[in-house]
C-alpha cells in the first residue's frame, strides 16, 4: 500500500447522514499506514532536535546529521567533516616536549616523535595532498628566556619542528602547539 497523502475525514457529513462500514475501514487502513510509516506515542521535544519517522514505526527526536541526512548543504554546516574545506585546520596537538612527550590534546595526529632536544615530528593521521600545506608553531616560554619555533621539514604525512631559546639554541618546551592547513 503506498503512504496515503491526506486522509479524509467525517468533517463533510451531517446530523442523520449514515456512514457506510466500507469508508470506516478505508480510513482505519489509512490511519494504520500512516501509524506504521511514522510511529504512535507521546514525546517531548528537546531542543536543537527534529523528530525524524525511519519509515519502519519507530521515530524519535533526533539531531540532523548534515552531511549524511541532507543534500545540497555545505558540508562544514552543524559538525560537517573537518578535512572537507581547504581553508580550515586538518591537524592540530598541544603536547608537552619536556622529558617523555605527552599528548595533552590532538586532532588528525597519529603520533608525535622526539628527535632530540627540542626537535620533534608531528605524524599526521591523514596526509596532505602536497608538502605546500602550513603550519602554526607556538610554544610556552620561561621567565627567564624569549623563545621562537621554526619548521625544518614538511612531509606529506609529517612535519619537523624545533623550538630554540633566543640564542638560538634548541630547548624542550613544556607547551607546544601546532596547527595545520592545506589539501588533503
Amino acid at each position: 500500500m503506498a503512504f496515503p497523502t491526506s486522509l479524509d475525514s467525517f468533517s463533510t457529513k451531517t446530523s442523520g447522514q449514515v456512514v457506510a462500514e466500507s469508508h470506516v475501514n478505508d480510513l482505519q487502513t489509512a490511519i494504520v499506514s500512516t501509524e506504521t510509516k511514522i510511529g504512535t506515542g507521546a514525546s517531548t521535544a528537546t531542543a536543537n532536535k527534529v523528530f525524524r519517522g525511519t519509515g519502519t514505526g519507530t521515530s524519535a527526536w533526533a539531531q540532523v546529521a548534515l552531511t549524511t541526512d541532507v543534500t545540497g548543504v555545505l558540508p562544514l554546516a552543524n559538525g560537517g567533516s573537518a578535512t572537507t574545506g581547504d581553508s580550515i585546520i586538518k591537524g592540530w596537538i598541544n603536547f608537552d616536549g619536556t622529558g617523555t612527550i605527552s599528548t595533552n590534546d590532538s586532532y588528525n595526529v597519529a603520533g608525535i616523535t622526539d628527535n632530540g632536544t627540542g626537535d620533534y615530528t608531528v605524524t599526521w593521521d591523514t596526509d596532505f595532498a602536497n608538502t605546500n600545506y602550513c603550519i602554526t608553531i607556538a610554544q610556552g616560554v620561561d621567565a627567564n628566556s624569549a623563545r621562537s619555533s621554526q619548521i625544518i621539514s614538511l612531509a606529506t604525512g609529517s612535519a619537523r619542528l624545533e623550538t630554540v631559546d633566543a640564542s638560538g639554541a634548541n630547548v624542550d618546551a613544556s607547551i607546544v602547539c601546532v596547527m595545520a592547513i592545506g589539501d588533503q
